[in-house]
């Protein structure tokens, strides 16, 4: 397990905040599209 990190990890600079901060707060969300014709088979 010790050498699993052998490669340090590659570090950069954000330079837009405000679409990084945002990105943070969507990075859960997830949307599922579904067609019609799924949704009268089964609605």
């Amino acid at each position: 397990a010790s050498r699993r990190h052998k490669f340090d990890k590659k570090k950069y600079r954000v330079t837009n905040w405000r679409d990084y901060n945002e990105s943070l707060r969507n990075r859960g969300d997830l949307t599922i599209w579904v067609s019609r014709e799924i949704g009268k088979e089964h609605g």
